[in-house]
């Protein structure tokens, strides 16, 4: 997937939209959008800034289940 479609200037795609299909592709994906969104076309809405917040947050505490999980299985 390329993903320059959803941030062209010459295509307009509805930016909720596209959030929710590369969360459905990939976490990481849509907060690569999520912060395009907010850094380059300075989007001020609480929904994007919030949605983000809570992608980060889920990756996090993913991320630390799997370390500990790892951890746990060497002892």
């Amino acid at each position: 997937m390329h993903p320059k479609i959803f941030t062209s200037e010459e295509v307009e795609l509805p930016p909720q939209h596209v959030a929710n299909f590369l969360e459905s592709v990939n976490r990481e994906l849509c907060v690569r959008y999520l912060e395009f969104l907010i850094e380059e076309r300075h989007e001020e809405s609480n929904i994007y800034h919030d949605r983000l917040a809570e992608l980060c947050l889920k990756m996090t505490v993913n991320a630390k289940k799997a370390g500990d999980e790892g951890i746990s299985q060497l002892k």
